[in-house]
């Protein structure tokens, strides 16, 4: 998909996400209110930070569809990335806020009396709503392969859990009158966000650090397009740097050092597009060409012998 497409897909999500969120919080915590449920008056709250998460989302959206200029060669993809942080960041403070609360109501022993009914049918609609919104904000993320939409989902996800959690605890309250199997399931989905965050962090890190986590095969596919190059020997020195949904590629290779330069020139072009054709998601290139049998210390990069320790060979 060209990427004036992907950006109108990913502020659409992110969109539709912004407004059924704006919609879900007013009525949560407006039923909370009127019903006196304290677990739906927290729900709507965290859903009222998932407006600002929604919001960060779509203007990272905006942000990363915007041409490379003289401060940003690279383009503004990353964006994604730094906004996933600022998503992962406040899914932590609401996971922490919901913990701590849930700590406080069990020590101090706090029962409240519900108007049930109301407060249950909100809850209802509430787990059906951040359902379709996790469906259409994720299939839309992986498609389009944009951390910051996928970050999000996750978030919607968690409300998920957390919308059931308090749907749980007003049935208990009204079958049972159990009032504190919510705090309970409260605890529990609070250290299932705070995770969350943290996993985001370390997913988005990666791509922060120009690092490539060890289950992606990018080095492998680049090494196997340049071996199918005939006339181009030891390609080493390989730097895959993940944008957003995109590499850029460095790397070294090796000729004959008796050709001319425009022949070697014709044989990097080769190159490029060989390692274009093995990965679509490559979208530039920088290949630096050596004499065959060149001596150099490598500090950088990847080569084959690093592939084949890496997999044990």
């Amino acid at each position: 998909m060209k990427s004036s497409e992907r950006g109108k897909a990913t502020k659409r999500a992110s969109f539709v996400a912004l407004v059924c969120n704006s919609i879900l919080a007013a009525l949560k915590i407006v039923t909370a209110l009127f019903t006196n449920s304290m677990a739906l008056l927290a729900d709507g709250v965290d859903t009222a930070t998932d407006i600002l998460t929604s919001l960060i989302t779509y203007l990272a959206s905006r942000i990363s569809e915007s041409p490379p200029d003289r401060e940003h060669p690279y383009g503004h993809v990353k964006i994604e990335a730094l906004a996933s942080n600022v998503v992962a960041l406040v899914m932590f403070a609401s996971g922490l806020g919901i913990f701590l609360n849930a700590v406080g109501r069990l020590v101090r022993g706090e029962v409240h009396h519900i108007f049930g009914l109301p407060a249950i049918v909100i809850a209802a609609i509430s787990v059906v709503g951040k359902l379709g919104i996790f469906t259409y904000e994720y299939k839309v993320g992986k498609r389009e392969r944009s951390s910051v939409l996928i970050a999000d989902a996750v978030n919607m996800r968690n409300d998920i859990l957390i919308s059931s959690s308090v749907l749980a605890g007003l049935i208990f309250y009204i079958l049972f009158d159990v009032s504190y199997v919510d705090t309970i399931m409260a605890l529990f989905i609070s250290a299932l966000i705070v995770w969350s965050a943290i996993k985001i962090v370390y997913e988005t890190s990666f791509e922060l650090m120009d690092g490539v986590k060890k289950d992606c095969d990018i080095y492998e596919r680049i090494l196997e397009a340049v071996n199918r190059v005939k006339g181009v020997h030891n390609p080493h020195k390989v730097r895959a740097r993940k944008s957003g949904n995109v590499f850029f590629v460095d790397l070294d290779v090796e000729v004959d050092p008796d050709i001319s330069v425009e022949e070697a020139h014709m044989l990097a072009r080769k190159v490029e597009r060989s390692i274009k054709r093995a990965n679509p998601a490559v979208i530039d290139v920088v290949v630096h060409v050596e004499p065959l049998g060149n001596p150099e210390k490598e500090a950088y990069g990847i080569s084959a012998e690093d592939i084949a320790e890496k997999e044990g060979k």
